[in-house]
């Protein structure tokens, strides 16, 4: 097979993983949040400090470029989760500057991610179950490689997609949680609701 039929086919199963897959682990990962809400609390844990804080502005720049969503849209979801009967965040004053605000994981809040991150790692065990009665563990991991130079081949390309100081342009003090040698940023769904 040619690279440009290789490029056909991979095409069509990105968009298909970006369309189906993705929105399926994100809908089994969030339980009773909404994809906005589900998506601030991966961000938190993929590219927060110690998994647990992240400065607002960051968390409004990264669901503005994955699901388009306006300040107010973002500042609603995280009042709904600041509140009870959820009770996941809190938002805190930043010790730069009394204007900027972090994003603070409750105790709470750190078990619903550690429950999500286990709903969706239940997910990708049973795909990898069914997957190995079609393919050898040497050629899941073969898949499993290629997915992870993926990553890095579009983290290279588009830079831009990282705010400052988390991923691209200046550096924090605490860099991004690696998962398998890769920054953990995927969200569990591709779209707000």
């Amino acid at each position: 097979m040619r690279v440009e039929e290789y490029a056909a086919q991979l095409l069509e199963l990105i968009y298909f993983v970006y369309d189906k897959g993705i929105s399926a682990i994100g809908d089994v990962m969030r339980g009773e949040l909404t994809r906005t809400q589900s998506g601030i609390l991966w961000l938190i844990r993929a590219e927060g400090e110690n998994g647990r804080s992240l400065p607002r502005k960051h968390i409004a720049l990264r669901l503005h470029d994955w699901f388009d969503l306006s300040s107010p849209a973002i500042t609603s979801a995280l009042q709904s989760m600041a509140r009870q009967p959820l009770g996941l965040v809190r938002l805190i004053e930043s010790a730069n500057s009394g204007r900027e605000k972090r994003v603070l994981l409750t105790a709470k809040g750190e078990r619903f991610v550690l429950a999500m991150t286990a709903r969706g790692q239940q997910v990708v065990q049973d795909l990898i179950g069914t997957l190995r009665h079609d393919l050898s563990e040497a050629r899941i991991l073969a898949g499993v490689d290629f997915l992870r130079l993926a990553v890095a081949f579009f983290q290279r390309i588009h830079p831009h997609r990282h705010p400052p100081g988390l991923h691209g342009g200046h550096r924090s003090r605490t860099p991004a949680r690696r998962v398998n040698g890769s920054r953990a940023a995927a969200l569990p769904g591709r779209t707000a609701t």
